[in-house]
């Protein structure tokens, strides 16, 4: 994956401002550690924020834990199932190599290829089910196992 730039891509200004904010946030050694990548950042126990690239420079994917495994919210980093299931990468992109990086680093970071949730696919509405019936058609249960 590409370093980024300091003042280009959204990042943290530099490892010593990250080092900086976990120090006052009272934050371990290990997650400063961390920070200082630009890589990852722990928001709560069990959710996770992950710097992929690709689509933008700054692309973000959360991983949520959660009863069926680690499951990875892609966002812009696929946009729909085809785009990593197929190989065929989003044909809006600022970096090609690093989206096909990204593609790899979010099959990394989730439970298996089915614990990846692209971020606009309208098949997530159809192999998630809905946390109730009034909710049919507007949310989606991801801690649930998707239909084939």
């Amino acid at each position: 994956m590409a370093q980024p730039i300091p003042g280009r891509d959204f990042t943290l200004a530099s490892s010593d401002r990250a080092l900086a904010c976990a120090t006052v946030a009272g934050t371990s050694d290990e997650r400063a550690a961390v920070l200082a990548d630009a890589i990852c950042i722990h928001t709560t126990p069990g959710v996770s924020v992950h710097r992929i690239g690709g689509h933008t420079a700054g692309i973000q994917s959360v991983r949520v834990w959660t009863r069926r495994g680690w499951v990875v919210v892609a966002s812009d980093a696929s946009h729909l199932y085809a785009n990593m299931e197929q190989g065929r990468p989003f044909p809006i992109v600022y970096n090609v190599a690093d989206m096909l990086e990204g593609h790899r680093r979010l099959n990394q970071l989730a439970a298996s290829p089915r614990h990846i949730v692209p971020g606009h696919d309208p098949l997530v509405m159809r192999r998630y089910a809905a946390p109730g019936r009034e909710l049919e058609g507007v949310a989606v249960r991801l801690d649930t196992e998707p239909a084939a």
